[in-house]
């Protein structure tokens, strides 16, 4: 929770600065959109309200488990996440449509599941492995270095453009993050707030430039245009989210020192 306020901050600092560069951009320019009818307000507003208290209690939920248990944070989502789905259709009084669907979906789509099945088993196969190969040595021995003979600014900069760099790969952040852990351990115990912000900060900046992520895909398919093209455009202003995150990070880390 302490992080929240400085999250939410840059994430609105951010957004204006978005907004305020392609209001000028594309100022004078007409944009046509087609307008589609909502057939019943009220139903809409409820559906969305019931989707946020179930979003809200899920993590509640989960928080309270994960504090209760001795296991890891996905563990919790892994375990949690069928029977609240379950219940909550319990809940909206739909548990013969859930039961349907989920029939249907787990039926259509099992033999379509076993890429990301090898994809997740390599993904936790090489973070367990990585630690005793020759390169987790270089790294470590780099890193070290860094920290001791350079600034923290500058091991601030490394962090942050590996997590980039990783992303750019097709490493999703909390991969790069469970890889850049070992590194961290001294500078978490002396810089607690200002490494959290700075792994936070850096991961979520590569949703914009990461080219298996969610975002760059849908928004390729409605512009019909190639992802790798919208991650160029994306690249600059992702890079310059990086290096504020960096600042601010190192900036918080002296403060609070």
């Amino acid at each position: 929770m302490a992080l929240l306020p400085t999250l939410l901050v840059i994430s609105v600092l951010f957004l204006s600065i978005d907004w305020f560069l392609h209001n000028r951009q594309l100022k004078g320019g007409e944009l046509i959109v087609q307008q589609e009818q909502i057939g019943n307000p009220k139903l809409l507003r409820r559906k969305l309200m019931q989707l946020a208290i179930a979003i809200t209690s899920f993590i509640v939920l989960l928080l309270a488990v994960n504090a209760c248990i001795p296991q890891s944070f996905l563990f919790s989502v892994t375990v949690l996440i069928i029977p609240f789905t379950f219940l909550w259709a319990m809940v909206t009084k739909r548990p013969r449509r859930f039961k349907k669907l989920a029939f249907l979906y787990l039926k259509g789509n099992t033999t379509q599941l076993h890429s990301l099945f090898f994809l997740f088993l390599a993904a936790g196969f090489f973070v367990e492995v990585f630690p005793y190969t020759v390169w987790f040595e270089y790294m470590n021995a780099f890193f070290a270095f860094t920290y001791q003979e350079g600034s923290l600014f500058l091991f601030y900069l490394l962090v942050g453009l590996c997590i980039f760099g990783f992303a750019l790969v097709g490493f999703h952040p909390l991969i790069s993050i469970a890889i850049l852990s070992p590194f961290l351990q001294e500078q978490v115990a002396a810089y607690p707030y200002g490494i959290s912000l700075l792994l936070i900060g850096v991961g979520l900046g590569t949703v914009m430039i990461g080219p298996f992520n969610v975002t760059p895909t849908i928004l390729a398919m409605q512009l019909n245009a190639n992802p790798y093209s919208i991650i160029r455009k994306n690249f600059a202003f992702a890079f310059s989210y990086l290096l504020f995150i960096v600042v601010i990070a190192y900036s918080c880390s002296l403060m609070i020192a």
